[in-house]
């Protein structure tokens, strides 16, 4: 619960840890289930993450600033959030596609390559061969899922906090000079 001691930075990594917790056991399901490639899962995932964002900036404005908050200070709160999200989910990540489902890493290049050969069958092997071979070395990596995480935190606290702080700020009618 957010107070006036609460800073900004210490309710977006809180909240940040919140929704990537959410996100972890999200991954953690579909590692149990066998839902890797699940466009519902990712679906779920993207929901998880502005819910949480707009929970976020609503929380702080109801909590910590009696109410009220500019477009600003929400834009702030819920980009910090996505960045403290994608940060925590940089580490998990490592630690999912390394120990926890390191399988899951071929099962998505599998999965990539077949979609790439429903939607471009005129692809000849050398150019699949190349293509997994960059999805092995780059993108299908621990780090690259790793960094794919952060960026997302990143694009998702962007975002986002652009278009959430549209509708989490309410500005009071005749600010008082003494609140401030």
């Amino acid at each position: 619960m957010a107070d006036k001691k609460t800073s900004l930075s210490n309710h977006a990594f809180r909240y940040g840890l919140y929704i990537a917790a959410a996100s972890a056991v999200l991954l953690i399901i579909s590692f149990v289930l066998d839902l890797t490639n699940s466009r519902g899962i990712g679906i779920l995932s993207w929901l998880v993450v502005l819910i949480g964002l707009f929970y976020s900036g609503f929380k702080y404005r109801e909590d910590g600033l009696n109410g009220f908050i500019t477009y600003g200070k929400a834009f702030a709160v819920i980009f910090q959030t996505g960045l403290f999200y994608g940060l925590i989910m940089t580490a998990y990540s490592m630690l999912h596609y390394t120990v926890i489902d390191p399988g899951a890493i071929q099962e998505m290049i599998q999965f990539s390559l077949e979609k790439t050969v429903e939607a471009s069958p005129s692809m000849n092997q050398e150019q699949l061969d190349a293509l997994r071979s960059f999805q092995e070395n780059v993108t299908f990596t621990w780090w690259g899922l790793s960094i794919s995480q952060f960026f997302s935190g990143l694009f998702w606290g962007l975002i986002g906090g652009l278009l959430l702080a549209l509708i989490i700020k309410k500005e009071e009618a005749n600010p008082s000079p003494f609140n401030q």
